[in-house]
């Protein structure tokens, strides 16, 4: 259970999760465009690729200009 909000979670992998990118806002991945943070690498890309104006479906061949470098 999360001490600050009072959450419940059966691991302690998603209770690590919350606290980092709720509590403390900190992201894995960080858009280079908007600063917006990300904790799952779909979900960034998919962020990206809409600044960029492209789907995955529609231009596969974005990816080398997709960066999924972590921030830490």
């Amino acid at each position: 259970m999360c001490d600050q909000c009072g959450r419940h979670f059966h691991s302690y992998t998603g209770i690590k999760s919350l606290i980092r990118t709720v509590h403390t806002m900190e992201f894995r991945y960080k858009c280079s465009v908007c600063d917006r943070g990300f904790d799952g690498k779909y979900y960034y890309k998919g962020h990206l690729a809409a600044h960029l104006n492209v789907t995955r479906e529609s231009a596969p061949d974005v990816r080398p200009l997709i960066s999924t470098k972590r921030i830490y």
